[in-house]
């Protein structure tokens, strides 16, 4: 039985109201120089991403919020539908982008957005949904092992078709996790895990473009330092130079042209560079407790739907934001996963609050634990 409704999470609600707002600040600095190149003016980037990423965003937070969570149970399947003809419409002429060699956008007309976002959301839903049913029938193979590994191939195939593999990391990341807290037992996980490290290697070999982002991790000596480590090596010394408190606000010298997608995968580096080693640790901080508050919202979560769902939201903003972090710091190779309210880009910027709306809504039907 649902539980009556009471007051949402207030500290979840000012942790996205602060993430918002320093995540524009850093962008606004970030963006300054390569507004002014590319449009000859200073905040094309950050007035876009308010108009289409934060008002868009703020709209269907609020509309997610006041939404009860079990709605979207409902449209699950329709919701996944929707994804996978959101993927085949990728490949079709006049309609998929094709950018730097990966077909990753929808263009129609004026409007351009990037669909791995819903599909991301889209999916942990529709999982959710299908887990929360099979709660009984976890250790059997025909009914929950193998469809579970058939979606999650199904899913992996149009992913690396675009390629994304940054993306279905992400999907993979949070769908594991689930499955693991719906019942499923750690050694079939786990096997599950070997088979698809053994694919990823396999693909990593036989990708030149996946293989140099490998070899520029493991290897980021000067041999690669021009070309494949180039980001990486930026990347370091903006994030080197920032020092403890950072050379100040404004003052990046990498954002000046010198590091690759400044305000895309790389902003971190803007943000530790100028406000140094504490404005990364806020930052984190701050995603550590969203974490934190999230996975107290699944525990006290009052059904299996609503539990996995505030699990699988969690996981997918906090994975991108850790991943992004680790990758653009050397931690783990390249991902080209953007930084969740932080990075430009309406598409991810718009899902994050949406997701965020959902998971607060969830918090408005938890139960105390004793």
């Amino acid at each position: 039985m649902l539980k009556e409704k009471h007051k949402s999470d207030k500290i979840l609600c000012f942790l996205v109201i602060f993430l918002i707002g320093y995540g524009l600040l850093v962008l606004a600095s970030a963006s300054l120089i390569k507004s002014q190149k590319t449009f000859g003016e200073n905040y094309y980037y950050i007035k876009h991403q308010v108009l289409f990423g934060l008002l868009i965003g703020l709209g269907l937070f609020f509309l997610a919020f006041k939404v009860k969570y079990i709605f979207w149970r409902k449209i699950s399947v329709l919701i996944f539908l929707a994804s996978l003809i959101l993927l085949i419409l990728l490949f079709l002429p006049k309609i998929g982008l094709e950018l730097g060699g990966a077909k990753r956008w929808i263009e129609i007309g004026n409007f351009v957005f990037q669909p791995s976002e819903f599909v991301k959301l889209g999916f942990i839903i529709y999982l959710a949904t299908w887990l929360s049913r099979r709660t009984k029938d976890m250790e059997s193979f025909s009914k929950t092992i193998l469809p579970f590994v058939l979606l999650n191939v199904l899913l992996g195939v149009f992913f690396l078709l675009q390629p994304d593999m940054g993306s279905l990391l992400v999907i993979y990341a949070c769908s594991f996790p689930l499955f693991l807290l719906a019942g499923a037992k750690f050694k079939h996980l786990a096997l599950i895990a070997v088979c698809g490290l053994v694919a990823v290697l396999l693909l990593v070999q036989f990708s030149d473009y996946r293989l140099s982002r490998w070899q520029s991790f493991f290897r980021p000596a000067e041999e690669n330092s021009l070309t494949s480590g180039y980001q990486m090596r930026q990347a370091i010394i903006g994030i080197g130079s920032g020092g403890l408190l950072g050379k100040g606000y404004g003052q990046s010298f990498q954002k000046k042209g010198y590091l690759p997608e400044v305000i895309a995968d790389s902003v971190f580096v803007v943000l530790v560079e100028e406000l140094g080693f504490v404005g990364g640790i806020v930052l984190i901080f701050g995603f550590l407790v969203l974490s934190f508050l999230g996975f107290r919202i699944s525990k006290r979560a009052p059904d299996d739907f609503s539990q996995l769902l505030a699990a699988g939201i969690t996981l997918l903003i906090t994975y991108q934001a850790f991943i992004n972090i680790a990758a653009i710091s050397g931690l783990i190779p390249l991902t080209g996963l953007t930084l969740p309210l932080v990075s430009y880009g309406s598409s991810s910027y718009v899902i994050t609050l949406f997701s965020l709306g959902i998971l607060l809504n969830i918090s408005s039907y938890t139960k105390e634990l004793s």
